[in-house]
């Protein structure tokens, strides 16, 4: 627990806010009462807890990069010893449950979201107690065990929608179908519960899902390389083998190819781990299955019918089931390739922890450098054009923060060069938001007499008009950040 809270808190406020993590403040913000409607526009159709609780936060204690992440810091440390019960719950030993736990201390795509201003953390520490309260309702009869059920599952549908996947995890768990199908009543009573709770939002939900098509990123065909990608970040995270950046901007041939050892430690790993899981024949295993891969399958399936891209964050649930099946895998082969296994398990865990709190290129992209450098570089009042546009806002955002005197003006998607008119700088970043990002890097340099900039952590840019004498740029924060809307 000590272990999960160190690595979570570490290096928190060395990432910028990113532009979900800025709609997270901005949402926020607002009185509580309308935090339900914020929450639900365009493509972002979340429930409101995670924004109600932050409000909270943010009102307590500032809108600061660590404060807004404390509230997934603190969920995401306490899911450790959640897991841990979890798996004891499900009949493993108390060394498998203890090695599970660690594993997900160690996990780096959990500490990754467990160091985000978004609801994923918080998400999977109510699911997994939800699914606790399950098995002890179903195991012992206890009462407090079904209410528990109800209670967790409510707060987890409204987290974000696909909490919806540990109710259904929890249905195949308790549903007896050898013999014909039987489903205890006190799971029909806590699920009715668990509907009617949610049923304000029910509509909104369901609306915003059918709207989702088309809104926000992209719309990106499946390619079937998706379940591969989501079991390597199920061990290695983000921080291992090619970099977020380097897949969307480079695509996956070439930055797998360029990081070709990593990637293939990871692989054999995997297939290790899930050929020893395969040999398995502990009551534990099929759960703990369906808790691995249902995520997956819901999210692949959600892409097939909004629209929307596949994104490893909706099925960050799966990590628990597969942190189990690792530990029991582990526990399952003699001592000493255990001890291998082992070690290089917590030993590629550690690596990639270790590459996400100090190499610049696995970390988002930097909008506080950005602004600083572009203000000290550029006359007051300068125009930057952004690409792809919504990012102007999370830019003029930290521009009011630090006091820059500049302009962001978010670029159209289809745009192949710069508009007319003033233009001081133009940055980009998301490349594989902006389809003709070449043609705008390429007008840009051709008008471009500026400095080239240091090394900014995902942004290129270009400046056309620097200024004569470089400016100070506060980095105090102004006293009231303005709305963006």
């Amino acid at each position: 627990m000590v272990a999960a809270a160190a690595l979570r808190f570490a290096g928190l406020a060395q990432n910028s806010l990113w532009v979900d993590e800025y709609a997270s403040l901005v949402t926020a913000r607002v009185p509580l009462s309308d935090i339900p409607a914020a929450a639900l526009h365009g493509d972002a159709f979340e429930p409101p807890l995670y924004f109600w609780l932050l409000h909270m936060v943010i009102g307590r204690f500032g809108e600061s990069e660590p404060v807004l992440r404390s509230l997934s810091v603190v969920t995401g440390a306490a899911t450790v010893p959640m897991v841990m019960l979890l798996i004891r719950a499900l009949g493993a030993g108390s060394g498998t449950a203890l090695l599970g736990a660690v594993l997900l201390a160690l996990n780096p795509l959990h500490i990754w979201y467990s160091q985000e201003a978004r609801p994923y953390a918080l998400l999977v520490f109510l699911g997994v107690g939800s699914l606790v309260c399950l098995l002890y309702g179903l195991q012992r009869g206890a009462v407090f065990g079904w209410i528990g059920f109800a209670v967790l599952g409510t707060l987890t549908v409204l987290t974000h929608l696909s909490g919806a996947v540990f109710l259904l995890v929890g249905w195949q768990w308790a549903v007896r179908v050898k013999g014909g199908i039987r489903v205890p009543r006190p799971l029909w009573m806590a699920t009715l519960a668990i509907m009617v709770a949610a049923a304000p939002f029910g509509l909104r939900l369901a609306h915003a899902v059918g709207h989702a098509a088309g809104t926000g990123s992209p719309p990106r065909a499946l390619t079937g390389l998706e379940v591969p990608y989501t079991l390597f970040t199920y061990l290695a995270g983000y921080s291992f083998g090619p970099s977020v950046r380097e897949l969307q901007n480079e695509g996956p041939r070439v930055a797998v190819l360029s990081h070709a050892p990593q990637t293939a430690m990871v692989a054999v790993t995997i297939a290790v781990v899930l050929a020893l899981a395969l040999r398995l024949r502990a009551a534990a295993t099929p759960r703990l299955t369906v808790l691995f891969l249902l995520p997956m399958m819901a999210t692949a399936l959600g892409s097939a019918v909004t629209g929307k891209a596949y994104n490893v964050r909706y099925a960050v649930p799966g990590i628990v089931g597969f942190v189990g099946l690792a530990a029991m895998g582990v526990g399952s082969v003699s001592r000493p390739p255990r001890r291998i296994l082992l070690a290089v398990l917590l030993g590629l865990c550690c690596w990639a922890d270790a590459q996400w709190l100090l190499v610049a290129r696995y970390r988002k992209e930097d909008s506080r450098a950005a602004v600083a450098w572009l203000g000290a570089n550029l006359p007051p009042g300068a125009k930057v054009a952004v690409a792809p546009g919504y990012q102007a806002e999370v830019l003029a955002y930290y521009a009011g923060r630090g006091r820059a005197s500049l302009r962001f003006s978010g670029l159209s998607d289809t745009a192949t060069g710069l508009p007319a008119g003033r233009i001081d700088a133009l940055l980009l970043t998301r490349l594989h938001h902006v389809p003709h990002w070449d043609a705008l890097l390429a007008s840009a340099r051709k008008r471009s007499s500026g400095p080239v900039p240091p090394v900014l952590v995902g942004y290129t840019a270009v400046v056309l008009s620097p200024r004569a004498e470089p400016a100070r740029v506060s980095s105090e924060p102004a006293s009231q950040a303005p709305d963006p809307r």
